[in-house]
């Protein structure tokens, strides 16, 4: 069964030194991760963890509470 609202994305190595960097400062290389492809896709992010993710993305980006 597939969910076609969700999609998995690798992590690609263009993208490996920023979310390396953002991994380096406490957000972790999934939460970099998640945020980059976020705002490359202009997509709604859902987490746990909205304070946390609130402050890799930009500001009044949409997240959905999980």
């Amino acid at each position: 069964s597939t969910i076609p609202c969700v999609e998995l994305s690798p992590l690609l190595p263009e993208q490996a030194a920023k979310v390396g960097r953002t991994a380096h400062t406490g957000g972790g290389v999934d939460a970099g991760h998640a945020a980059l492809e976020a705002v490359a896709r202009e997509a709604q992010l859902a987490t746990q963890d909205v304070v946390a993710m609130s402050s890799l993305l930009p500001p009044d980006w949409p997240i959905i509470e999980v």
